[in-house]
């Protein structure tokens, strides 16, 4: 064969060859990338399916190959700000706006973080910024109105409310907030007016008009105000506060009779709701098996549920028809039996521990969650603890006091968990003491497999 053509023939298989190499290298690549985007994508989905963690877990492999991508800090951001993570949100949105600068959403959410950290100044920083980008960001007005309520700068406040309103004016929320700040501020007639617009939008919960019949009475007009009043209680006929109100209207008016009336059926519902602790009638409740008992109000609904396998109860004065319900007040009993086969526990002060590491990891999403204090103690001869704590979901959330009791028989575990909101533990902490001290086994709880103390 010809030496050209033969050194010609190597030269264009080997050209192939790298063409080959160079190819796939790029279609590698390609892929690779398209995989990354595909995890973003994944990450986006699972946000939008409220999945905040598994969409963390998506994102996180698209920022490791591109840090330059400020979507993917974005919506990183947003799920851990819904997680209540908010110094990790404002890293990510922080991230997110030194790629890009003129995302108005990003300030907005930035500010929205620090504003729920209590950091006002950083808040409203951002939030100015964010309407700066957009003039007609409706949400960012809210938000800044926010701000401006908690730094007690009501007129500011009023004037982001109508500048939300103007964009979005049909949100019976913008006005109803608006109206309460007209009453702060002692601007009744436009209280009543946005308390109206409120209705009209189709609010027409017990408490809108109870607020606008709060207005009407500071403008001495007492008839409109005890018509609201009415109507409130055709809803909430027990609701003290509206009748107090309506009782003080009827007596504004020189009507001593229909303010005698409501004063009594006050007095009533009062004794009734709060009865003195030495008039409660107590009884006795049991788990499934008969291992612990303890009294509490005889009056209060029981509703059992399964949580994994566990049977636990609910005693509550509210109507608690599934476990999926909330409640405001009562207590959530249960047993987890034989825990040392499922977990390295060797002592009951383990099982102590177990629980209260537990409860530490189920916390850790709240908004506040504090504990005031916790007393180590013995009963029946075995490890008992009772532990006084705070917590609130969300700063929107109304804050709970709440009692845990929990004793640990061998590697058995007794939990009584009570809670009421804050501003009522007061009283009912005195049933709760009463159920704690009440608390009593069976011989049976005692003769189980045993461990070493």
């Amino acid at each position: 064969m010809n030496k050209r053509i033969l050194f010609s023939a190597i030269f264009v298989i080997s050209i192939f060859f790298a063409q080959i190499i160079f190819s796939f290298e790029i279609n590698q690549e390609t892929a690779e990338k398209n995989n990354f985007n595909l995890s973003l994508q994944n990450g986006i989905e699972l946000l939008k399916k409220r999945d905040f963690k598994g969409a963390i877990e998506e994102i996180n492999k698209f920022i490791i190959a591109d840090q330059t991508n400020s979507a993917a800090f974005y919506n990183r951001g947003l799920c851990y700000m819904y997680l209540n993570d908010f110094e990790l949100a404002i890293h990510d949105f922080t991230q997110a706006i030194k790629i890009d600068s003129n995302v108005a959403d990003s300030y907005n959410n930035r500010g929205l973080c620090n504003y729920y950290l209590n950091e006002y100044e950083k808040a409203l920083a951002d939030l100015n910024k964010a309407i700066k980008l957009d003039g007609k960001f409706a949400e960012a007005y809210l938000n800044r109105a926010s701000v401006f309520i908690n730094t007690k700068d009501y007129d500011k406040a009023i004037k982001d409310l109508s500048s939300a309103l103007k964009f979005n004016p049909k949100n019976p929320e913008v006005f109803a907030q608006r109206a309460r700040l007209y009453y702060m501020t002692k601007k009744n007639k436009q209280a009543v007016e946005d308390y109206t617009q409120v209705l009209k939008l189709g609010n027409k919960h017990y408490k809108t008009y109870y607020n606008r019949g709060n207005a009407y009475f500071k403008m001495n007009k007492y008839q409109e105000a005890i018509n609201d009043y009415t109507e409130a209680l055709k809803t909430a006929p027990n609701d003290p506060e509206v009748l107090n109100n309506r009782s003080a209207a009827y007596y504004s008016m020189g009507n001593l009779e229909m303010a005698a009336k409501d004063r009594d059926a006050l007095k009533q519902l009062r004794s009734q709701t709060f009865p003195p602790i030495d008039e409660i009638k107590w009884k006795t409740y049991t788990d499934k098996d008969s291992l612990i008992f303890f009294e509490m109000p005889a009056n209060w609904n029981l509703t059992k549920f399964d949580n994994n396998g566990n049977e636990e109860l609910i005693i509550s004065p509210d109507n608690v028809k599934v476990n999926l319900d909330g409640f405001s007040v009562g207590l959530t009993s249960g047993v987890m039996l034989d825990v040392g086969q499922t977990y390295p526990i060797k002592t009951e002060g383990d099982m102590i521990n177990f629980w209260k590491g537990s409860t530490q990891e189920s916390t850790k999403e709240m908004h506040f969650y504090s504990i005031e204090f916790e007393k180590q103690s013995r009963l029946y001869g075995h490890s008992a603890v009772l532990i006084k704590a705070k917590m609130q979901a969300t700063p929107k959330h109304v804050r709970f006091d709440m009692l845990e009791y929990i004793v640990a028989i061998n590697d058995n575990l007794f939990y009584l968990y009570f809670q009421a909101p804050e501003n009522s533990f007061e009283y009912y902490g005195q049933i709760f003491m009463k159920a704690i001290q009440s608390v009593r086994f069976d011989e049976k709880a005692h003769i189980f497999r045993h461990i070493e103390e």
